[in-house]
């Protein structure tokens, strides 16, 4: 066989080789992501308040997503992001962990799902609920993209998140991101308290950091506003550190 041959037979194989390759990755990439189909055609942008009596419809058809996983509570997204996703919350027989390393139905995955522990309400009624998500090495999956907001233009142009739950979409508005310690929030603070409310909001206000952090004092949450917590891990991935990122309520819709 000459040389010429050997050449065009190598490029042939390179080039199924190479396709291979991609159809690979792009399975491994979509993998235990939601295909979305269980979204109604109005964003979350579109719904407001109304006036004339009738419900709007719900953005996220949350019969569909709980008959695939019961866990699943709700469905967070966050301007300027990917973040686009289910969250969860085990069930009382499930590690209050579950879900840091599987996906939303419930297949082992490494960068796991965005959830919430037991010790806070399915619904989203507490005066503090706190969602965790991996920051992973590679990629923008679950709350890596939180990272953004260590930029103060990014900040100032994406302080809205919205989370739908059965029957209310909750708009909420970001004053905080900053890197935090690794302490356990909802154990270290009763946010049923005046006091240990105010306590932590002044930590997220007055952030005690070497590291960039953004607040947006005209947001800053008094007592009696309800508060969303984003908890990922810091860049540097140590065990002493989260960075967070926290919002306060301030639009409940009611939906069909």
């Amino acid at each position: 066989m000459d040389n010429q041959k050997k050449k065009r037979i190598s490029l042939v194989l390179m080039i199924v080789f190479g396709a291979v390759f991609l159809v690979c990755a792009v399975i491994l990439l979509i993998k235990g992501f939601p295909d979305k189909s269980y979204k109604n055609s109005k964003n979350t942008n579109s719904i407001s308040s109304t006036t004339s009596g009738e419900l709007p419809e719900n953005p996220i058809k949350f019969d569909e997503l709980k008959a695939q996983n019961s866990d699943v509570v709700g469905y967070i997204t966050i301007d300027g992001t990917v973040v686009d996703n289910p969250v969860l919350r085990p069930g009382d027989e499930t590690d209050d962990d579950f879900y840091l390393d599987h996906d939303w139905l419930r297949n082992p995955k490494f960068a796991g799902s965005i959830y919430m522990q037991k010790a806070n309400a399915e619904d989203f009624s507490d005066n503090c609920t706190v969602l965790y998500g991996h920051n992973t090495r590679a990629g923008s999956e679950m709350f890596s993209e939180l990272r953004k907001y260590r930029d103060a233009d990014f900040f100032n142009a994406n302080r809205n998140l919205t989370v739908c739950t059965p029957g209310h979409v909750l708009k909420y508005e970001i004053f905080s991101a900053f890197t935090y310690d690794s302490r356990h929030i909802l154990n270290s603070f009763d946010f049923n308290k005046e006091e240990d409310f105010n306590s932590f909001v002044n930590d997220c206000v007055n952030p005690k950091t070497i590291y960039t952090a953004f607040v947006e004092q005209s947001a800053v949450p008094k007592w009696g506003d309800k508060l969303l917590v984003l908890s990922t891990c810091t860049d540097n991935y140590s065990d002493d550190l989260r960075y967070i990122v926290v919002a306060k309520l301030v639009e409940d819709i009611k939906t069909k």
